[in-house]
């Protein structure tokens, strides 16, 4: 399990409707994808984060 998965508001923003998100500032390295091919660069990064949306 990482951080991503361990983050404590996610129950709070749920419960006021809020999203959290993931900001990429175009520098190399903050990307979760590669724009190029679309590919994921970080997969642990982007599943933690899609498994912290689950009910």
């Amino acid at each position: 399990m990482n951080t991503y998965q361990k983050f404590p508001g996610r129950d709070k923003f749920r419960f006021l409707e809020q999203v959290y998100f993931y900001w990429d500032n175009g520098h190399t390295g903050f990307g979760l994808f590669n724009r190029s091919t679309g590919e994921q660069v970080y997969p642990d990064a982007v599943q933690a984060i899609m498994k912290a949306l689950e009910p």
